[in-house]
């Protein structure tokens, strides 16, 4: 064969070498890939097994305790080897979108949204606007804004509703969801029932006093709250939780949550109501 017969041939093999390699390379991503996903499927129903799980045991002790619906609490748990921390947060310990004032709501979306206080200020208006029967005016900015979401006229039914607000976008959302409700049943927050960031947003911003008031109150039944905003302060409890279990699996930590009537009971008999199961999260 001559010479450059030859080089031609090699450079064919070579080419078709370098071309299944490529291909090789790509179906060995790929499944990669796909055993990841298959983790992460997995991951994630184990997270909301054993979270319900804990959650069930939280329940069982929160019926169980002599106080009232008031308390944010949080329980430690070994399902098998998996530790887990379940956070109950009672309804009376957030914002509530359908009750809460404006200036609650300006100090929410400023404080913990991190907006700039005018367009907090907006914000908050609009909420209202939202949920307030015959602002026609309002829709009217909504039609301008080239939307397709105009005031209910109505309340909050989901949390997800506050998306529906011009000017809320969902990264807004994500900051603001840990802190907020549609049952509260107030226009204040409760401070005995409220997390360590709420307290912060009642505490004007100041980390230190809401840390100090988080520890006294699980220590001292009569801890003073006077350092709060007395304008955004409501007593009384709720029976309706925020039941969050985070678990750890591998190297992420997922969160199954769920929303829990307690003083109703479920079809299946159980002394408690879930009305509310939210997708595991993780990070």
């Amino acid at each position: 064969m001559p010479a450059r017969q030859r080089g031609v041939a090699l450079a064919a093999v070579l080419w078709m070498v370098a071309a299944l390699s490529v291909l090789a390379l790509g179906l060995a991503a790929t499944a990669r890939t796909e055993v990841r996903s298959a983790q992460g499927v997995r991951a994630r129903a184990e997270a909301a097994a054993l979270g319900d799980g804990a959650i069930q045991l939280a329940v069982l002790e929160l019926r169980s305790a002599a106080a009232g619906y008031e308390d944010y609490r949080q329980f430690h748990y070994l399902l098998g080897e998996r530790e887990i921390i379940v956070t109950a947060t009672p309804a009376g310990g957030l914002i509530d979108l359908n009750q809460a004032s404006e200036e609650l709501l300006a100090a929410l979306f400023a404080g913990s949204g991190g907006v700039d206080p005018e367009q907090a200020a907006q914000l908050a208006h609009r909420v209202l606007a939202w949920r307030t029967p015959g602002l026609a005016v309002e829709a009217e900015d909504y039609a301008a804004a080239g939307v397709a979401f105009r005031p209910r006229g109505g309340p909050f039914e989901y949390p997800e509703d506050l998306l529906q607000v011009l000017g809320v976008d969902y990264d807004l959302y994500v900051k603001v969801r840990g802190l907020i409700t549609v049952r509260g049943g107030s226009a204040g927050v409760a401070p005995k029932s409220a997390s360590e960031a709420v307290l912060t947003l009642l505490a004007g911003g100041d980390q230190a006093l809401a840390a100090r008031i988080a520890l006294q109150r699980g220590e001292d039944p009569a801890t003073d709250f006077t350092a709060l905003d007395h304008r955004f302060v409501a007593g009384g409890g709720s029976p309706v939780y925020r039941m969050e279990a985070r678990v750890r699996i591998g190297d992420r930590s997922y969160v199954r949550t769920r929303w829990l009537d307690l003083s109703a009971a479920a079809p299946d008999g159980r002394p408690w109501r879930s009305f509310r199961v939210e997708a595991v999260t993780g990070n």
